[in-house]
Order: structure tokens, then C-alpha cells, then sequence
């Protein structure tokens, strides 16, 4: 890969670092959660950052924490009050264009799981 393509890669992923992409399921077409209340909102959040040696957040925080952090925010503004985090998965690309990715490292971190906006029908009264 020549020198020029490489740079044109890394600024693309410099102005996408930082950032937070969430989608979200509702729909469950009438079906309910296992334990017999309404079904909860899935949400599947990923967050792209610019880490400096390989762990410490430069641009955007992709850290694991970090990232249940910002699913928690997703599922709080989708009216929930609990979560079940079903799938967790972080990609680290150290690899990638070494040396200079030792120093600056481009790191993918995805949350998914479920927004649970009623109790367990199991625990209502």
C-alpha cells in the first residue's frame, strides 16, 4: 500500500474517531421478554477511538468502560431504568500500520444488549 493511501486511511479514521454509531430494535412484533413482561428496546452500540500506545484514550474513549458508559446513555434516553448487556467485543488494531499504530492506535469497542423499561412480570405484585 503506498505511503500517500495509507495517510488518506489514518485522517479518514481520525475524523471518525471518537464517535459513538447506535441502532436500535423495538419492534419484537408483539413477542415478550423470557420472563412474560413487554419486550425490551436492543440496542447495539459501537464506538470508534484514537488510543496513544495502544491504551490510553487520545480521541474518543473505545475502552470497554467506556463504552458500557455510553450504552448506558442510549438506554436511559429509550426510557429505561435497567440493562442486560448480552454481547461485549473490543478490537485493538496495534497491527495495523506499525510503528506509527504502536503510538496512535485505532481501537473498535461494540456494546450490545437490552434497554429493560418494565419489571419482570415474575416480581410484580
Amino acid at each position: 500500500m503506498p505511503h500517500t493511501m495509507k495517510f488518506s486511511v489514518f485522517l479518514c479514521g481520525l475524523f471518525l474517531s471518537g464517535c459513538a454509531l447506535t441502532s436500535t430494535a423495538p419492534n419484537f412484533n408483539g413477542l415478550h421478554n423470557f420472563d412474560g413482561s413487554e419486550a425490551p428496546v436492543h440496542i447495539n452500540l459501537t464506538k470508534v477511538a484514537l488510543h496513544f500506545g495502544v491504551v490510553l484514550p487520545l480521541i474518543g474513549d473505545a475502552s470497554l468502560d467506556g463504552t458500557v458508559e455510553e450504552f448506558t446513555k442510549a438506554a436511559k434516553k429509550a426510557g429505561a431504568d435497567r440493562v442486560r448487556i448480552v454481547q461485549s467485543d473490543e478490537t485493538t488494531l496495534w497491527w495495523i500500520f506499525p510503528p506509527f499504530s504502536f503510538l496512535f492506535t485505532p481501537k473498535f469497542t461494540n456494546v450490545a444488549g437490552d434497554a429493560l423499561t418494565q419489571p419482570p412480570t415474575w416480581c410484580a405484585q
